[in-house]
Order: structure tokens, then sequence, then C-alpha cells
């Protein structure tokens, strides 16, 4: 980081005042549209790596939660949403490893899932490319199925902004968990 103080000093050196005039507009122009799009989310990312709607989402969950006590979260979006998920709120929120796969930090963090076993869960699934508002039953993986009696749709959580849907969480009650 100190490199570039030095270059900016060195290289400043032969610009011109007139020069640095259009740097620093330029600078606040680009700075001013940076935070426009962080204050009103003109552009939409449609990826699971954006900073919009966490806590809308687990404010949902916890919604969601309350209508069925004694089961329990989980998402197989690799590890984003289950972490996010156990940031914003109390209970623990499990990541892909309940149905078998690879879960990163979540294979090493000391869950018992045999301790789930005939609990019903819930499922959250992160849609970042959704083309309608309505539950989607076919983005479940057929290997899902072998873990639990029953998979529910249930109405997605969608996260406005600007009175328009940005982002989508599809949402699924589990019933009675096979842990192996």
């Amino acid at each position: 980081m100190p490199a570039y103080f030095s270059g900016i000093i060195w290289v400043s050196r032969y610009w011109s005042i007139r020069w640095i005039r259009y740097q620093l507009l330029f600078s606040m122009f680009l700075h001013l549209i940076l935070v426009l799009e962080i204050d009103f989310y003109f552009f939409p990312i449609h990826s699971d790596d954006t900073w919009f709607g966490w806590t809308e989402l687990a404010s949902q969950v916890a919604t969601i939660r309350q209508h069925y006590p004694g089961a329990f979260v989980f998402s197989a979006d690799d590890y984003k949403t289950s972490a996010v998920l156990n940031f914003y709120g109390n209970d623990m929120v499990y990541a892909r490893n309940v149905v078998g796969e690879r879960a990163l930090q979540f294979d090493y963090i000391g869950t018992n899932l045999r301790t789930l076993n005939g609990k019903d869960a819930i499922f959250i699934d992160s849609n970042p490319q959704f083309q309608n508002l309505e539950s989607e039953t076919a983005a479940i993986p057929v290997s899902y199925y072998t873990w639990f009696d029953q998979i529910i749709p249930l109405d997605p959580v969608l996260i406005e902004s600007n009175g328009r849907v940005v982002r989508k969480f599809s949402v699924f009650l589990c019933r009675n968990y096979h842990a192996r």
C-alpha cells in the first residue's frame, strides 16, 4: 500500500493542474455512482456473492421457524446462506452436510447430525437467477428425497428493493429427517 502513495507522489510531478482536476472530478463522479448503487441497488447482482438482503432473509426465516417449532433449518448453497443465517440468528443453521454432501466449515463445527434424526427441516435454497416468483420444486436434487419422507414447497422468501424483487429464496418443509 505505501508503494501506491509513493508512486502517486512521484507521478504527480509530471501532471499538470488541469490533469489533476480531471482526475479529481472523475474520482468524485465514480464515488457518487458507487454510493448511489449501494443506497438504491439499481443493478441487482444475480449471485449469492452480494451484501444485499441478508438481514431481511434472516428475519423472514425466523418467522417461518416460528410456524414450525422443533424443525431445524438448513441450506445447501455452499456455505453462504447457512453462514449468514448463523450470523444473524440465535439457532443453529445447518449446511449441505445434512444431505450427505461436503459443507466446508460445517463439516468441522462439532454438530452431531444424528441428534436431528426424525425431526422436520426447513430447507432454504437461494435462487439467484430466478425467472418467476413461485416456489420451484424442480430445483431440489432427487437425492435429497432419500433423506426425508416428504418435501413440501412453501411460499418463497422474496427480497425487494425499490418496489421490485431482487432476490429469491425458495423454502421447503422437509418431513422426518433420516440421519445416516
